[in-house]
């Protein structure tokens, strides 16, 4: 029987989504496998789940030390508990404090799997509302040796599978790296026509923070309705609470909230994939996305959607507004959600057929 162990270290969000629905779909194939993690976020159908706890830290000094140190130090010893398994293949998602995590430099290349998301992104991009403050400036040369840690684990390993050729891009040109991309949960089908009534309402989803982008829905659209939790930016200012229709969402209500509105604003500033775009053209939205990112390798112009241009507030105004007088939308739907396909791509990836 193949046996596959997963490490990872992501907050809820898309990766962790990403892990959980890889793992649902391979245990269907008669495959074991084994989750290796510093949380106790349990994840249905695995084998055997092996916890490694890290202490909390209070503050980026802390977080930091913990990084060159104890982090280093218990990721060296899942590896070994990992090596000491005959697995088939070893599959490693990001760690939130140090992106890609340490290791990746302990265990077997030939088997080793980086699934890269992103870059630490603080460090090459405008990512906050405050990015420039003082308080934020200091915190990113406090942090410098993040940055470090991140750079060094990235470039040792060889196979890295990346989420879009945007990622891929960011990969190249930030860690010089070579990678396969495979898009998550995404199968192209042949154009299905789509016929919607416009209930001329229009959504923009996702956690309330700057590279989410509802502060750019609402200044294109004053009548968007934004649901996302909210994060740690102070966002009072600048996102208006008119807008903010809900920030506590489970999984079960995100269907139904696509399925109320014609319209799903993308604005995501430099998203690697998003799923939340993914999942809105599977849903039956007509996509409104800004073109950065990979939302422009998802949303193609008369198709399934329009791509508008961000900086262009007038010009995407107008362009909101042709759509929005329309009393039926035609779309073609070309992209649907189907995990199996992924999964099957990336397990013909690890057999190298």
């Amino acid at each position: 029987m193949i046996k596959i162990a997963i490490f990872y270290n992501l907050k809820p969000g898309g990766g962790t989504n990403m892990v959980k629905n890889i793992v649902r779909e391979i245990s269907k194939r008669n495959i074991l496998i084994d989750l290796y993690s510093h949380q106790n976020n349990s994840i249905k159908d695995t084998n055997s789940t092996y916890i490694f706890p890290i202490k909390k830290t209070k503050n980026s000094i802390q977080q930091i030390y913990q990084a060159l140190t104890e982090i280093k130090k218990v990721q060296k010893n899942i590896a070994k508990n990992i090596m000491n398994i005959n697995y088939d293949a070893i599959f490693v998602f990001p760690c939130y404090i140090t992106q890609s995590p340490h290791i990746l430099r302990y265990l077997p290349k030939n088997k080793t799997y980086y699934f890269f998301l992103e870059p630490k992104r603080e460090f090459y991009e405008r990512t906050s509302f405050d990015y420039m403050s003082l308080k934020r400036i200091l915190s990113r040369i406090v942090r410098f040796p993040i940055k470090h840690l991140d750079q060094i684990n990235c470039k040792s390993i060889d196979k890295i599978i990346t989420i879009s050729k945007f990622s891929q891009y960011n990969l190249k040109k930030i860690y010089n790296k070579e990678s396969i991309v495979v898009y998550p949960g995404a199968k192209q089908i042949s154009p299905k026509k789509i016929i919607k009534a416009n209930n001329h309402n229009f959504l923009s989803l996702g956690l309330i923070s700057m590279l989410k982008g509802h502060h750019l829905s609402q200044k294109i659209c004053p009548q968007v309705r934004i649901y996302g939790a909210f994060s740690n930016e102070n966002t009072k200012n600048i996102i208006f609470k008119k807008h903010i229709i809900q920030t506590k969402i489970i999984d079960k209500e995100i269907k139904n909230i696509y399925k109320k509105h014609t319209f799903f604003l993308a604005n995501q500033i430099n998203e690697p994939f998003g799923l939340t775009t993914l999942e809105a053209t599977n849903n039956n939205c007509y996509v409104l996305g800004n073109n950065l990112g990979g939302t422009s390798e998802i949303i193609s112009n008369n198709i399934n959607g329009q791509l508008i241009p961000v900086k262009n507030f007038n010009l995407s105004k107008k362009i909101l507004k042709l759509y929005d007088k329309k009393n039926t939308i035609y779309f073609r739907k070309n992209y649907i959600i189907d995990w199996s396909y992924t999964t099957n791509i990336i397990l013909k990836i690890i057999n190298h057929e």
